[in-house]
C-alpha cells in the first residue's frame, strides 16, 4: 500500500503534493519519502506578456513535487523586474528566499515545448530555430529542493556617507555567523552573489576571496539588476545604506537526518588569451565619463611605447575577424589596518588609441600598475569548453573515473558572458555543452549576463589572482548527490 500511495502522490503537482502531505501521518511519512532527494525544477518562457510568461515558468517547475529552499528568476532588461518578482513570490510564498535578477539573455528548456535553447534578447538559438518578433522579453527560473542544506540571502551594504567603501567585513561575518547557526561550522557550501552594475567589483571580489573559506565555492554575476525577498534584506536602515550586491548562501542544515551529501562543483571557460608583453603605467588621466587614457612603457624599457603602433601589430596576428582588446591590470584593493592587500585582476575595455596613449573604460588605474593586453578569442573558449566538459565527464562517468558510482547529478547552472553565444562560436548552444552533454537528464538553467564570475573551492592561496571578473567567459555549477546507503536493487 505504502508503494501505491507513494506512486500516486509522486505524480501531483508541487501544491497538490503539498495539500496531500497534511491529510494524515501516513500520507506525510510518504511525501517525505518521496522528498527525501534533492531536486531542481528550471524553465524558460520566451512569452513577451510577463503575466502570461510568469504562468508558464511557474506552472513547468510546480509540475512535479517539490518544496522550494530558493528561487532564482532571470528576466530580460526589458521585462518589468518588479512586476515578476511579485508574481514569482506570490507563487512560491514570501518565505521562499528568491532572487530576480535582469540579465541579457537565458539558457535552458522552454517550459510549453521542452526544447533546449540558449537565447540572447535579440537572437534565439534552438531546436527549432524560431525567431519571433518580439525578442527583448523572456524569464528563465529555476527552483531548489536541497533537503539537508539551509538558505539565506544577505546583503552586501555600503554606507551612503561613503559610497566607495564596501562592507565586506560585515557581509562575510553575516555569512559565517548564519552558517555557524545552522551547521555548528563556519565554511558555507557555496554563496552565490549578484552584484549591482553601478558597482566596481573587481576590488570587493577580490576582498571576498581573500577572506572567504577557500572550501567555498563563490559564483555569480555582479553586473545587473536585482530584486529580492528575504528577511535580512528588510534589516537594515535603507536611509544609511546602498545594496552593492545580495549574496544566496548554502550551508548544510545540522538539524536534518542526512540522507546524503550535496557537493557544488564548478568549472571555468576563458575566452580571451594575452597578447604581446607586459606594460607598466607611466601616467594616467582620468575624464568625468569615466574613461582613462594610459601612457605605459614596457617593463624592459625605460622609453615610452606607441599605443597605435602596438595595437596595429597585435591586429596583423589576431585570427578572429571580429574581436575584442581588453587591459588586465593588477592591482591591490586598498587593505585595512593590519592587513595585506589582497591582489585582482582588473579587466578593463580597450576603446582605442590616441597619439601614445590606451584609451580604456574605467578609472582606478594607477602610475606603477602593471597590465597585459588581452583579446577575445573563440578558439580559446572553445577548447576551455571542452577542458569543463572533460571535467564534468568525471562526474558523469564516476564507475571509469574511480569515483562514488552512486554519486547523481541533480541540476545544474551556467552564467555565461553576453559578448559569447552562436555569434561568438560560430555555431549555437556550445555554451551549454559541458552540462547539456554530460548530464543530458538534469535540470539545468542559465544566464548570459555582464560579468560573470567564479571562485572554485580547490584554488590554493598562493593564486593571487584566483577570483576575479573576467570577460568572455562562462562559468559551470554542476549540483550532485552521493546518498549515505546504495539505492535498493531495481
Amino acid at each position: 500500500m505504502s508503494d501505491v500511495l507513494q506512486n500516486i502522490l509522486g505524480r501531483l503537482p508541487a501544491k497538490s503534493f503539498a495539500a496531500a502531505a497534511c491529510v494524515s501521518r501516513s500520507w506525510n511519512k510518504a511525501s517525505r519519502q518521496i522528498l527525501s532527494r534533492p531536486r531542481l525544477a528550471t524553465a524558460l518562457s520566451l512569452n513577451p506578456d510577463p503575466y502570461l510568461g510568469v504562468m508558464e515558468v511557474i506552472d513547468k517547475v510546480l509540475s512535479r513535487p517539490i518544496r522550494p529552499h530558493f528561487a532564482i528568476a532571470f528576466v530580460s532588461t526589458e521585462t518589468c523586474l518588479h512586476l515578476v518578482h511579485s508574481m514569482v513570490t506570490i507563487h512560491l510564498g514570501s518565505n521562499v528566499p528568491l532572487i530576480t535578477n535582469a540579465t541579457a539573455g537565458v539558457i535552458g528548456k522552454d517550459g510549453i515545448t521542452n526544447r533546449f535553447k540558449e537565447v540572447k534578447w535579440d537572437v534565439i538559438y534552438g531546436e527549432d530555430e524560431v525567431l519571433a518578433d518580439d525578442l527583448n522579453r523572456g524569464i528563465g527560473l529555476v527552483v531548489g529542493f536541497l533537503p539537508g542544506v539551509k538558505t539565506s540571502i544577505f546583503p552586501l551594504l555600503h554606507t551612503k556617507s561613503d559610497p566607495h567603501m564596501a562592507m565586506v567585513d560585515k557581509f562575510v561575518s553575516d555569512i559565517r555567523g548564519y552558517t555557524i547557526s545552522v551547521s555548528g561550522d563556519e565554511i558555507p557550501v557555496g554563496v552565490m552573489m549578484f552584484g549591482d552594475h553601478h558597482s566596481d567589483f573587481g576590488p570587493i571580489i577580490a576582498e571576498i576571496d581573500e577572506k572567504m573559506p577557500i572550501e567555498t565555492i563563490v559564483i555569480g554575476d555582479v553586473s545587473s539588476c536585482v530584486k529580492c525577498t528575504n528577511n535580512a534584506i528588510q534589516d537594515f536602515d535603507q536611509d544609511a545604506y546602498y545594496v552593492d550586491a545580495v549574496g544566496l548562501v548554502f550551508a548544510k542544515d545540522n538539524q536534518y537526518n542526512h540522507e546524503g551529501e550535496i557537493k557544488f562543483h564548478v568549472g571555468i571557460s576563458s575566452g580571451i588569451m594575452p597578447c604581446g608583453p607586459r606594460l607598466e603605467v607611466v601616467d594616467v588621466v582620468e575624464n568625468e565619463a569615466g574613461f582613462s587614457w594610459l601612457i605605459a612603457k614596457s617593463m624592459d624599457d625605460a622609453g615610452l611605447l606607441d599605443a597605435s603602433q602596438i595595437i596595429q601589430t597585435l591586429g596583423r596576428t589576431i585570427e578572429d575577424e571580429s574581436y575584442a582588446l581588453y587591459i588586465g591590470v593588477t592591482q591591490e584593493k586598498m587593505p585595512h589596518e593590519g592587513e595585506n592587500p589582497p591582489k585582482y585582476l582588473a579587466f578593463h575595455d580597450l576603446l582605442g588609441t590616441e597619439q601614445e596613449m590606451f584609451v580604456v573604460a574605467g578609472t582606478g588605474i594607477k602610475p606603477g600598475d602593471t597590465f597585459l593586453l588581452y583579446h577575445s578569442d573563440s578558439d580559446t573558449a572553445r577548447s576551455s569548453c571542452v577542458n569543463v566538459f572533460n571535467e564534468f565527464n568525471r562526474i558523469a562517468n564516476p564507475i571509469s573515473m574511480s569515483m562514488n558510482p552512486n554519486l547523481e547529478v541533480f541540476g545544474g547552472m551556467i552564467f555565461a558572458c553576453s559578448n559569447r553565444g552562436e555569434n561568438f562560436f560560430g555555431e549555437p548552444k556550445v555554451d551549454s555543452m559541458p552540462l547539456r552533454e554530460n548530464f543530458p537528464r538534469a535540470p539545468l538553467c542559465g544566464t548570459f549576463c555582464l560579468a560573470p564570475f567564479a571562485r572554485r573551492a580547490v584554488l590554493g592561496k598562493e593564486n593571487v589572482e584566483r577570483c576575479s571578473v573576467p570577460v568572455f567567459s562562462a562559468v559551470y555549477l554542476a549540483m550532485t548527490f552521493v546518498p549515505s546507503s546504495p539505492p535498493p536493487p531495481q
